[in-house]
């Protein structure tokens, strides 16, 4: 495990030394640091949030204890790292960036065919008159047809696309954390930093729902171009927007979306 030090430890215990006072009783970490610390402390806190919990565990652990909620922050500061030349942060936005991509949980639920519990798959079920004849019936969980449609919950396939990045984190090391310092001594100079032109080049493609649109281009075109956004594509947004509106069928729209999304 990658083990914290120096000034990002300090200020991380000064923090938890004060949520575990009673007058911190009930609150989270962050409502803490807002109303009794200077913003450096929120950094170096989500910072060691998140490597203890991926060192720990993995990301996906990160993500169960709900610290997922930091990831806009935390792509922030590794931006922010990068402009400061702190060569371990390229890794790091690369890692962040790409589970932004990834979407949410709920992207991956999906409704799967399954045989039908109560009749076994054949579609009818055996009743019996008073006289205890046998009847078969057409089983009604199922209307006849054998099968139901079954829920099945994204967490699991979402946390396996997060297990890709567990490794990738692993591999950086103690240099990592050094750099965690290094931004955290630079905190001052870092308000000035303009980040708006860090990017890095990814194959990933976010992920995005089509459901709903009822065929109807606009709509997809405004899904499409909301879900690039969302995730800080804002160029390919526009550029998906403009070859859209130029494309002259429905079915050319729909193959432009694969080229810029992954069409859940």
């Amino acid at each position: 495990m990658l083990k914290n030090s120096n000034l990002q430890q300090k200020l991380v215990d000064e923090v938890y030394d004060k949520w575990n006072t009673e007058e911190c009783k009930g609150m989270d970490r962050l409502e803490v640091i807002k109303k009794y610390f200077a913003p450096k402390y929120k950094m170096a806190m989500q910072l060691e949030n998140m490597n203890s919990q991926v060192n720990n565990g993995c990301w996906s652990q990160w993500h169960y204890n709900n610290y997922d909620e930091d990831l806009e922050d935390l792509i922030e500061y590794a931006k922010k790292g990068v402009k400061l030349d702190l060569k371990s942060f390229n890794s790091l936005l690369e890692i962040l960036t790409h589970i932004k991509l990834l979407g949410n949980p709920e992207d991956y639920n999906k409704i799967d065919e399954c045989e039908c519990f109560n009749c076994g798959g054949s579609g009818t079920i055996t009743e019996y008159d008073e006289d205890d004849n046998e009847t078969e019936v057409e089983c009604v969980d199922c209307d006849g047809t054998g099968t139901c449609d079954e829920d099945i919950d994204g967490e699991e396939e979402y946390c396996d696309l997060l297990s890709e990045f567990d490794d990738k984190y692993y591999d950086l090391e103690d240099k990592v954390l050094n750099d965690f310092n290094t931004l955290l001594e630079k905190f001052d100079e870092l308000k000035n930093i303009d980040i708006s032109n860090v990017k890095i080049q990814s194959t990933v493609k976010p992920k995005c729902k089509l459901t709903g649109t009822d065929g109807n281009v606009f709509s997809v075109i405004g899904k499409v171009s909301k879900c690039l956004r969302e995730v800080g594509l804002k160029d390919e947004a526009e550029e998906f927007r403009n070859k859209a509106l130029k494309s002259h069928s429905y079915d050319s729209v729909l193959a432009l979306c694969f080229e810029y999304v992954d069409v859940l």
